[in-house]
């Protein structure tokens, strides 16, 4: 309901802004990742969670959420713990995700970057290099 989409996206402003260093907002295209890891099932789905996201940071990543030309939404059931993770260069950010997800906390992962314009954009693998 709109009530819960609120408090989420109030959520999510401040806690990107508490671990995003940078100039804010961008001007620029870019791709966005959103992954929903949730250890009791909800009923929602990865366009549920994607939205109300994009949503929410506009005008704190981006001036505007039409920006974003490529995206990548998950909703991720960790509820089996069968996770491993090369922890030898980990960042802050990822340590706090780590653990939240073995305290079976439901948490919500995004990546904002902006398109390298002399990649293939049909290689996307090859935005995160």
């Amino acid at each position: 309901n709109s009530q819960h989409k609120s408090a989420y996206q109030n959520t999510l402003k401040r806690e990107y802004s508490r671990f995003y260093v940078g100039s804010l907002p961008c001007d620029k295209d870019l791709y966005a990742n959103v992954f929903y890891f949730f250890s009791e099932d909800k009923n929602l789905d990865a366009d549920n969670i994607s939205k109300p996201t994009w949503d929410a940071l506009n005008n704190i990543a981006y001036s505007d959420d039409k920006q974003i030309k490529i995206r990548c939404a998950a909703a991720i059931d960790i509820s089996n713990k069968e996770f491993t993770f090369d922890d030898s260069n980990l960042s802050d950010v990822a340590y706090d995700l780590i653990n939240r997800l073995f305290d079976g906390e439901d948490t919500v992962l995004i990546e904002v970057g902006v398109i390298n314009s002399n990649r293939n954009l049909f290689n996307l693998s090859s935005l995160w290099k």
